[in-house]
């Protein structure tokens, strides 16, 4: 028997395959991604601004594909139902009994900045007939360890450590149930920002450390980098897809921001809803066969691969690093690009 199975009941196998279908997102979000990447989506143009001036321009920006956004939207509804339907679950499974409507609508996940408004969401909880999900209950307890205000330690930063020593980018952290509750928000009225291309830029010839390798948004008209007229410089360009976050309107990598919300929800969420475990059970299987197999879920679950989506990626990410985003392109006198 897998390990998962003994703190997973079996009702709940919906939100297993929710979580793969996550997981499938992220690795087709990914390999969209580096096509777009791969795709030659910059079109670059020398600019005389002023005598003895030259400034690489951006003219045009391929557009994001949409299915991106699309994408990005379906993998979070199915992250913040999974923890809704895990509350659900415990609420019934804990009275022995069906819910009435008026209950059923009482039943959530929140998502509470303090104490004080906890405290007032538990108690018209239980005015509204769910009082399992109030004060000194179990499951009533169990999520208000998970509140933001309450575990500090489950910060999502903006971007890597590594990444923000070495760029000198403020990494801006954030509680992934704040963000899942933004993302899910902002979807329902409007659509998620991620058609803005971000750009590393790398002036190999610059002085060492002078050269802007922060993500930053890259629209027509924005200049690259400037340098005398007739002077040869050698010009890297890693143009990706970014999204904005709805919280603090930093620009992040789509890929890492929904693996790092599906590891949060799959193994930190999840299981301390049901158990109060940390640290937490073995996860449950990414891999999952969604399919027509003629399987059970149990079934699909027992024969599903282990490795999460970037861990599948990582080997096209090599090859695409090592063959080059782009070919490489002569734009006198300003160089080359690649």
């Amino acid at each position: 028997m897998a390990n998962w199975m003994a703190w997973l009941p079996e009702d709940l196998d919906s939100v297993a395959l929710r979580l793969a279908r996550v997981d499938g997102l992220v690795f087709e979000l990914g390999q969209l991604a580096m096509n777009w990447s791969q795709n030659d989506p910059l079109e670059l143009a020398p600019v005389e601004t002023q005598p003895n001036q030259l400034d690489l321009t951006v003219e045009a920006v391929r557009p994001i594909p949409p299915m991106m956004s699309l994408m990005f939207s379906e993998a979070v509804h199915h992250l913040r139902a999974a923890i809704e339907n895990t509350v659900y679950y415990t609420v019934e499974t804990g009275r022995g009994a069906p819910l009435s409507e008026k209950q059923a609508n009482a039943v959530a996940m929140p998502v509470s900045k303090d104490a004080a408004g906890f405290e007032d969401w538990q108690k018209q909880r239980v005015q509204r007939g769910v009082p399992e999900l109030g004060p000194g209950t179990t499951l009533g307890t169990r999520i208000q360890k998970l509140q933001p205000y309450a575990d500090s330690a489950a910060g999502m930063g903006s971007t890597s450590q590594r990444f923000a020593e070495l760029t000198g980018t403020q990494m801006v952290v954030e509680h992934p149930m704040v963000l899942l509750q933004r993302y899910s928000n902002l979807d329902k009225h409007r659509a998620l920002r991620v058609a803005a291309a971000q750009g590393i830029v790398d002036d190999i010839n610059a002085p060492l450390g002078s050269n802007n390798r922060a993500l930053r948004t890259l629209t027509v008209g924005d200049v690259l980098i400037s340098c005398p007229l007739g002077t040869p410089v050698v010009v890297d360009v890693w143009p990706v897809v970014a999204i904005q976050r709805p919280t603090s309107q930093v620009w992040v990598a789509p890929v890492p921001e929904l693996d790092n919300l599906h590891w949060y929800v799959s193994n930190i969420a999840i299981p301390s809803l049901l158990l109060h475990v940390i640290p937490p059970p073995p996860a449950m299987p990414p891999g999952i066969d969604l399919g027509d197999t003629g399987q059970r879920p149990r079934q699909r679950m027992e024969s599903a691969g282990q490795a999460v989506a970037r861990e599948r990626l990582e080997p096209l990410v090599r090859k695409m690093l090592q063959e080059g985003l782009k070919k490489p392109v002569k734009i006198p006198p300003v160089g080359r690009l690649r």
